[in-house]
C-alpha cells in the first residue's frame, strides 16, 4: 500500500473532492466511486481507471475516441488524522496495473460468453465448428433415433474413454438422462423434440444449444479449440462496437489490431480474411462491402442486451 497526507478537513471529503485529489496526487486516469463510511474516522472508495480507445471512422476519415471506465481495480482509504489533516492509502501502481489487466480479461471473457449466447446458431454452420462438434452430433443423432441406448455403447468410436467424456458433458448439461445404465434424451433434448423443428434444422439447433450451454467445458474439459478463432474474431469486432454504441466498419487491418488488443494474438491478413469469409458467406455474422466488413444490427442489439444483463462494470 502507498499513502500520502493531505491538508483537508474530514468533513470536506466527498466523491467530487477525492476525485480531484486522486487525479492530482495519484494518477489522472484514476477515479473513485461508491463511497462507504467504515467508521466516523475512515471512508472507503472504489478505485477505477479510465483509458482512451480509438477507432478509425472510414466513412468520415476521422479518428473517434471513447473513454472506457474499468472498475473496481482497488480500494482507496481516507483516514482522519486530526481536524486539518487526512491520510490517504491506496494500492501500489503495480497492484493497480495488475488489477486493471485482470479486469480487462474478465470484461473480454464476459463479452465472449455474451456473444456466444447470441451467435451460437450462426457458428454451427462454420465447417471447422461442425467438425469440432461432430462427436456430439453422432451421439445425439443415435440417441434421437433409438428409444434408449446402453451406457457402454461406443457410437462407432474406438476410444471408449473419450466417448465417456462426451456422454458425461451431455449429461452434466441436461441433454441426456442416464437411468439403469441406459441413455435417454434429457430435458434440453426433449424441449427441442417438442418443437416443430425437423431434420437438419433440428440437429443444427440441438448442436447450437450444446455449444451455447457448454462451451467452456467443451474447450477446457474436451480440449476442443477449433471454435476459438471464429469466436475471438467475432468478439474483437462486437466488443468495440458495443463500446462505441454503433456497428463499426472494419478493414482487415482493424480486425488484426483489435485481435491483438483483445487477446494479445497476432494473425496474418490471409488467415483473418479466410476466417471472415466463413463468418460472412456461411451465416451473416458479418456483411462485406468492398474491402470492409460490418456486423449485423440484430446480432449487435441482442449481444448488447446479453452483455448488459450479465455484466455492467465498465462503460
Amino acid at each position: 500500500m502507498k499513502e500520502t497526507v493531505i491538508n483537508y478537513s474530514f468533513s470536506e471529503i466527498n466523491s467530487k473532492t477525492i476525485n480531484s485529489i486522486v487525479k492530482s496526487k495519484v494518477s489522472p486516469s484514476l477515479f473513485v466511486r461508491n463511497q462507504q463510511e467504515l467508521d466516523k474516522n475512515v471512508i472507503l472508495f472504489e478505485l477505477g481507471n479510465t483509458y482512451p480507445k480509438m477507432i478509425w471512422d472510414h466513412d468520415r476519415s476521422i479518428a473517434i475516441y471513447r473513454y472506457i471506465n474499468v472498475h473496481p481495480i482497488g480500494i482507496l482509504e481516507v483516514e482522519k488524522i486530526n481536524s486539518k489533516k487526512l491520510k490517504i492509502k491506496y494500492p501500489s501502481y503495480d497492484e493497480l496495473g495488475k488489477n486493471f489487466e485482470d479486469k480487462i480479461t474478465i470484461i473480454r471473457q464476459k463479452s465472449e460468453i455474451a456473444l456466444l449466447q447470441t451467435i451460437h446458431d450462426y457458428l454451427v454452420d462454420v465447417p471447422a465448428v461442425k467438425i469440432s462438434l461432430n462427436k456430439f452430433s453422432r451421439i445425439l443423432k443415435k440417441i434421437h433415433k433409438t428409444e434408449s441406448i446402453d451406457i457402454n455403447y461406443n457410437f462407432g468410436y474406438a476410444d471408449a474413454e473419450k466417448v465417456k467424456k462426451y456422454i458425461k458433458l451431455l449429461h452434466d448439461f441436461d441433454f441426456i438422462e442416464i437411468r439403469n445404465n441406459k441413455i435417454y434424451p434429457g430435458i434440453e433434448f426433449k424441449a427441442l423434440m417438442d418443437s416443430e423443428l425437423v431434420g437438419k434444422e433440428f440437429y443444427n439447433k440441438l448442436l447450437a444449444n450444446v455449444l451455447r450451454k457448454s462451451f467452456t467445458s467443451i474447450k477446457n474439459y474436451l480440449n476442443i479449440t477449433l471454435i476459438d478463432p471464429y469466436l475471438e474474431l467475432s468478439n474483437s469486432y462486437y466488443l468495440p462496437s458495443y463500446q462505441f454504441n454503433k456497428p463499426l466498419k472494419f478493414e482487415t487491418k482493424d480486425f488484426k489490431k483489435s485481435l491483438f488488443e483483445c487477446y494479445n494474438k497476432v494473425r496474418s491478413v490471409d488467415t483473418i480474411e479466410n476466417q471472415l469469409d466463413y463468418l460472412t458467406e456461411e451465416n451473416g455474422i458479418f456483411e462485406k462491402t468492398g474491402d470492409r466488413w460490418v456486423g449485423s444490427d440484430k446480432i449487435l442489439d441482442n449481444y448488447t442486451n446479453n452483455l448488459s444483463n450479465s455484466y455492467s462494470n465498465f462503460g
